[in-house]
């Protein structure tokens, strides 16, 4: 993932599908919210987000894209404990069907004691995920 692989750079932009754009900053309880949605929202703030037109490449794509603008949020630090908490996330959103308990129990990992765990992961807004 772009934002744990060049910790240093505070600011930076990207061209992604649109799809996967859109998932970035996808808000809870929306179909896009995922985890990446959570681990991207926690470490970073979008700035900016510009559609790109299918019509403007050649050959033309089946997909529109779009630029977006991120800036890290400060005091985020990469490394054993980011790890932890993305594997949690990860873990919540495994079995989106199943409670935040049940779904990190079934990804091997340890049930949270917060009012967290009764509730889906898609239903948890990114700084609930740091309390897991």
């Amino acid at each position: 993932m772009i934002v744990t692989a060049l910790p240093v750079v505070e600011r930076f932009c990207v061209m992604v599908q649109r799809e996967i754009a859109d998932r970035l900053f996808a808000q809870p309880g929306t179909k896009a919210y995922g985890a990446v949605s959570v681990l991207v929202q926690l470490a970073t703030e979008r700035v900016g987000w510009r559609p790109v037109s299918r019509r403007v490449f050649a050959p033309v794509p089946n997909v529109d894209s779009a630029l977006v603008a991120f800036q890290r949020r400060p005091g985020v630090v990469f490394g054993e404990e980011w790890d932890r908490l993305a594997e949690r996330v990860h873990g919540a959103f495994a079995h989106r069907r199943k409670t935040v308990a049940n779904s990190l129990a079934l990804a091997g990992l340890e049930p949270p004691t917060a009012d967290q765990a009764s509730r889906r992961a898609e239903q948890l807004a990114p700084p609930e995920f740091l309390t897991l």
